[in-house]
């Protein structure tokens, strides 16, 4: 689960730069007037921003939820194996 949300994050990176590069992009492709410059593309940045930070909380926090379960995941496998040296238990080798 840990590599699918750190996958998750590497996917919002690219994605999060191809929207800055389409952002920037934008007013060169569709000759727009330079009020549309200065003033639709500072918003959606800002909006992107916005946006952003919070997929970013949000990943995190699922991040530091499956590292705080990990120690008790580690602690359950320990319990379960078996205390007889391996090779001389066969229910458990």
């Amino acid at each position: 689960m840990r590599t699918f949300i750190q996958s998750i994050k590497i996917l919002h990176i690219w994605l999060h730069f191809l929207l800055i590069l389409a952002l920037s992009l934008l007013p060169i492709l569709t000759n727009a007037e330079i009020i549309t410059s200065f003033l639709y593309i500072p918003v959606g940045y800002l909006a992107l921003i916005i946006i952003s930070f919070n997929i970013e909380n949000k990943l995190n926090k699922y991040l530091n939820v499956i590292a705080a379960q990990e120690p008790a995941i580690k602690k359950a496998r320990k319990a379960k194996r078996c205390l007889i040296y391996r090779g001389v238990c066969c229910l458990h080798s």
